[in-house]
């Protein structure tokens, strides 16, 4: 399993859980009220969902990195998604962007070991 891969994923399960209507609801963030700026967050979720799906397949190959991708690092981050949430609901915006710096990060070293 590809930490990277589950990072991206766990930043995108947090944009999304921002995005929707309880998360908006609850988390009341002014900065995303704006239309185009949801629309750009919802291209940019299945990005970071896609880049996730790629981390794992680099790391594990075709079959194995598929399967741990749908059965380990999405259901893992969906969880850890909701126990953010419901734990810490000031500071979601500040883990989200946290997420994708450990993301950002763990993929450097992935791809730096993996190309060694």
């Amino acid at each position: 399993m590809s930490f990277a891969s589950l990072f991206w994923a766990i930043a995108a399960l947090m944009q999304s859980c921002m995005l929707s209507k309880f998360g908006q609801k609850h988390l009341q963030l002014a900065w995303w009220d704006s239309q185009q700026i949801k629309q750009i967050m919802v291209i940019s979720c299945l990005v970071l969902l896609a880049i996730s799906m790629w981390m794992n397949y680099r790391f594990e190959g075709l079959s194995v990195g598929l399967l741990t991708w749908l059965f380990v690092i999405v259901p893992t981050a969906f969880f850890i998604q909701i126990l953010l949430f419901y734990r810490l609901k000031k500071k979601f915006s500040l883990l989200w962007k946290l997420s994708l710096l450990a993301a950002v990060i763990f993929s450097i070293f992935e791809l730096i070991s993996k190309s060694s």
